[in-house]
């Protein structure tokens, strides 16, 4: 039975995305070829890949199967891939990237440790810049990790990379720890340890600022490990992406609650820019790398 590259990486997409409508999007396909290509690649197989659900396509045992051993053929292809495009464009040529928000310091190690093993000859720069965007239409980047926010400009291109949900940490014994889930208005009062300014943030806008909210205090420290620490010392609560929290829970001295009743959570999306007109090898190998990588 053959089974080619585009199986997998159909597959992979679909497992990836959740539905075939973005898989087909990220694919560059419509829906109904992608569908019926997945139904052509089942009956093949005489196995699901995948279980439909309400909200998304979960893999089947199977499916897992299927997906553990598509990876390494996948990596394989994108190896070679690369290492043409390096013979054409040169080995000396750096993939730029930014990733200046300190939230992704839990996540993107592992990513950037992935594309080491698979690409050991293309050189990896991090760049540091409040102004990534601009960094791209001056293509003096190459890729910009961010939240999502509208392109200032056609030619910057912004795709989502996965879903991430902000969460509230708190000291085990701190009064609100007793609730399941923490309103808007629970935070007022309160004494907030963020990573940057909060009304220069997407959490003060979308968030605190339409609900009224006001804080007793706002500490900024710069780095998620240090906040958590300083939450553990009851010296103020934080609201934090489940990635940047990682497994700590209650038995160390942190409680994370949701902060939002809706069904969910407060849903947040982490997004990939990259100017449209200079995408190298590497920035499609990148945002692979992230969404798989944050799959396992």
């Amino acid at each position: 039975m053959e089974v080619d590259v585009r199986h997998l990486r159909m597959t992979l997409a679909i497992a990836e995305v959740g539905t075939t409508t973005g898989a087909a999007h990220e694919l560059g396909v419509t829906q109904s070829a992608l569908s019926q290509q997945l139904l052509d690649l089942e009956s093949r197989l005489g196995e699901r890949l995948f279980t439909r659900t309400a909200r998304r396509m979960v893999p089947t045992a199977f499916g897992e199967r299927f997906l553990e051993r598509a990876r390494p053929v996948l990596d394989e292809s994108a190896r070679m891939g690369t290492w043409l495009a390096s013979r054409r464009l040169g080995s000396a040529v750096p993939f730029r990237l930014s990733a200046d928000n300190v939230l992704t310091l839990r996540w993107l190690p592992p990513v950037l440790a992935r594309f080491r093993r698979l690409h050991p000859q293309v050189g990896v720069r991090i760049v540091r810049t409040p102004h990534p965007l601009r960094e791209l239409l001056a293509e003096r980047l190459d890729l910009a990790i961010t939240f999502p926010q509208d392109s200032p400009h056609a030619a910057i291109e912004l795709t989502p990379l996965f879903e991430d949900e902000m969460v509230a940490v708190l000291p085990a014994g701190h009064p609100l720890a007793r609730k399941r889930v923490l309103a808007p208005d629970d935070l007022n009062g309160q004494d907030l340890l963020y990573h940057m300014d909060v009304r220069s943030s997407v959490l003060y806008r979308r968030f605190l600022e339409p609900r009224g909210v006001r804080l007793a205090s706002t500490t900024v420290i710069e780095y998620p490990e240090a906040i958590v620490e300083l939450v553990r010392a009851g010296l103020g609560m934080s609201l934090l992406p489940r990635t940047s929290v990682g497994d700590r829970h209650e038995s160390r001295g942190i409680v994370v609650r949701p902060v939002s009743p809706r069904r969910g959570g407060y849903r947040i999306a982490w997004s990939a820019a990259f100017h449209r007109d200079r995408v190298t090898p590497w920035v499609e190998e990148a945002i692979r790398l992230i969404r798989s990588t944050r799959l396992r």
